[in-house]
């Protein structure tokens, strides 16, 4: 029969039994251009399943085909090679059962006490009246005033802060809303971190890691102590879970976004970590963040500036220097593109603030002066997540640091 027919009547692909070809398991009859399977392939093709079934590799099966046939066995040498090959492979079975036992026994170990471990009380997030004097509405400077609350321990959870004109701040299960954020409220595209690595590209994975480690080791993080940090676009808190052992315990952290649903995601895992830290996380729109001017001691720009970038030709760097100190820190990190396909989604009046020749200089206009920098290497491929550059473009990771009025 030919091989269509062989593989259909043995429930086996095409493709496997041309591998089984190859490694000469199976050599069937040529006759012309095509392959006839007869009962000796069939013979040969049943011996391979038996001995898979045994736990033998193809490469073991190879040489037992070759010893068996090459040496033209009789019945006391196959019985002495077969009963041999059978002990040896049981053998390594055994000792696989074992590891694997041993295996077995040190993830029980391990789970019983990730059970019993006691991580300590779950922290519990809002905005400590202290911190009250860091607000500011966004419309007229004027201070937020306590309308209504549920107060303890001086943190606020639930209320309502209203300035004199009219604008109010919401603090809603621990988390800050500050003017129309209908937009805010748009459902996650996935459930959790996890299932975002999952599918993402792992050379986007990678330069997103290599840039974590980057900020750990070049930033002086004790130039933090007792400041007010600000992050751009909390999203999903890769930042804020990697730097936070970082992050001084006497400084405060406000954690912004325009999307709320991030902001509960990452409030709650960092709540469950039960880290020692003043975190205040802060939904609202960007050209609109209820602080007062030069109040910011370090702004964190991960892949903020880049976000807004894909919905607006400002750089939003521009847009928030009036909340930095005269002194203040940056720590940038920003996608940028290599070249641009006549396709892209970076619309061509934004596509300025992805280059490396435009952000630089825009930065150093602000006022800022280089500690350090880094260009990560290209990335080509796109993933689910991760859409915002097509098949052609290379983009890359830049990452500074520097302060205001700062030398080297």
């Amino acid at each position: 029969m030919r091989i269509g027919e062989f593989a259909k009547k043995n429930d086996v692909s095409i493709d496997t039994l041309r591998h089984y070809m190859d490694l000469e398991l199976i050599v069937p009859h040529k006759k012309g251009s095509y392959y006839y399977f007869g009962e000796g392939v069939q013979k040969s093709f049943d011996k391979i399943n038996e001995l898979k079934g045994m736990g033998f590799t193809l490469k073991e099966i190879r040489n037992i085909f070759l010893y068996s046939t090459l040496g033209n066995l009789r019945h006391e040498e196959k019985r002495n090679f077969y009963n041999s090959v059978y002990k040896e492979k049981l053998l390594n079975i055994e000792k696989e059962i074992e590891s694997l036992n041993n295996s077995r026994e040190s993830i029980l170990h391990k789970l019983d006490e990730i059970r019993n471990k006691d991580f300590g009380d779950e922290k519990t997030y809002g905005l400590d009246i202290s911190n009250l004097e860091l607000f500011s509405c966004s419309d007229c400077g004027a201070s937020f005033k306590i309308e209504s609350a549920n107060i303890e321990n001086n943190l606020i959870t639930n209320g309502r802060l209203s300035c004199g004109c009219g604008k109010n701040l919401i603090i809603e299960d621990g988390i800050l809303i500050y003017g129309d954020n209908e937009k805010a409220f748009v459902d996650l595209d996935f459930e959790n971190v996890g299932e975002y690595i999952e599918k993402t590209d792992d050379e986007f994975l990678g330069n997103l890691y290599k840039n974590i480690k980057w900020i750990r080791e070049n930033v002086d993080f004790s130039e933090l102590n007792n400041g007010l940090i600000v992050e751009l676009g909390t999203g999903f808190g890769f930042s804020i879970r990697n730097l936070l052992d970082k992050i001084p315990e006497n400084s405060t952290y406000i954690a912004v976004d325009h999307n709320i649903n991030k902001l509960k995601y990452i409030k709650s895992v960092l709540e469950k970590s039960c880290v020692e830290r003043n975190i205040i996380f802060l939904c609202c729109d960007f050209k609109e963040i209820p602080l007062k001017k030069k109040s910011v001691d370090c702004i964190l720009d991960f892949v903020g500036s880049t976000s807004y970038g894909f919905e607006s030709s400002d750089f939003l760097m521009n847009i928030v220097d009036k909340y930095s100190k005269d002194q203040a820190i940056l720590i940038g990190s920003y996608f940028l593109f290599a070249n641009f396909m006549p396709d892209g989604n970076i619309a061509k009046e934004s596509r300025h603030i992805f280059t490396f020749d435009w952000i630089s200089p825009e930065i150093e206009k602000l006022g800022y002066i280089k500690k350090s920098d880094y260009k990560s290497g290209y990335i080509n491929n796109s993933c689910e997540f991760e859409s915002f550059f097509v098949k052609g473009e290379k983009i890359y990771s830049y990452l500074y640091y520097g302060g205001k009025g700062k030398s080297l």
